[in-house]
């Protein structure tokens, strides 16, 4: 999954981002040199749509999926798989690459989190959730790297054959992606392994703080101290803000119970 979360931390008054595979560009869209490197854009993300019409979008709704748009969703017991369209930022012409995005969202353990007044700056979660909303997910591509040589995309050229590139990604999904979302599905075992990960790698201690909200939901409150001794010495700057705020609430679980009593 990674420590990438700008998206989840920023602002509610950041901008917009624009829309699947067109890029900001410094030409304005009326001048000649805008409109050609729109129509550049616009030609490889038509190939893409093609793959995403004829081959993601009939797996996924084979499989209890729900279309909205380049996002396809499924309610999974207290949870929510999400699988999305992933594409290259520097898409264009009949260049390109493209790959799918894996979530599995869990509204109460986010809604926990929420509830601090520290985390209310964080960007809204969508009436459909994102992968970006997720606190774990993956990229297709990553669980099938020995395929691709480690290169995380699938190339879309002009020689691609659309039907057989369609075709591996539902196969990718099926071999790879549908376990991957069974196995994340299981509250606890998506909560230990995000904490595996956090407690291996410094500087994760936004992660560290979201694990210990999932073991306080777990009634594990060991584990959930455990990872706040972690927190503190990732950013010991934050010792007495967001960090600090969590140790009091621990603390407070301590004297009163667990939330989930």
């Amino acid at each position: 999954m990674g420590a990438d979360r700008a998206r989840l931390y920023r602002k509610r008054d950041a901008q917009p981002d624009i829309q699947p595979g067109l890029r900001k560009s410094a030409e304005p869209v009326n001048s000649t040199l805008g409109i050609a490197r729109l129509q550049m854009v616009a030609e490889i993300t038509q190939r893409i749509n093609e793959i995403v019409k004829h081959h993601i979008a009939p797996w996924a709704k084979s499989h209890g999926f729900k279309k909205h748009g380049q996002r396809f969703t499924r309610q999974e017991g207290s949870c929510i798989w999400i699988v999305e369209v992933k594409r290259w930022k520097y898409n264009i012409d009949n260049h390109g690459k493209v790959s799918l995005d894996l979530g599995v969202y869990f509204p109460d353990w986010d809604k926990l989190v929420r509830e601090f007044p520290q985390m209310q700056s964080w960007e809204p979660v969508p009436e459909v959730p994102a992968t970006w909303c997720c606190y774990v997910r993956e990229s297709l591509d990553k669980l099938c790297s020995e395929e691709l040589n480690d290169s995380w995309w699938w190339e879309v050229e002009p020689t691609t054959d659309l039907a057989v590139l369609g075709a591996r990604l539902a196969q990718s999904l099926e071999a790879k992606g549908l376990p991957w979302l069974s196995h994340k599905s299981n509250f606890n075992h998506a909560v230990s392994e995000l904490s595996q990960e956090a407690e291996r790698l410094r500087g994760m201690w936004i992660e560290k703080i979201l694990c210990l909200v999932g073991w306080v939901q777990l009634n594990n409150m060991q584990k959930a101290r455990q990872l706040y001794q972690l927190a503190i010495i990732d950013e010991p700057r934050q010792q007495c803000k967001t960090v600090a705020v969590f140790g009091s609430w621990l603390e407070e679980i301590g004297r009163k119970g667990s939330p989930n009593a």
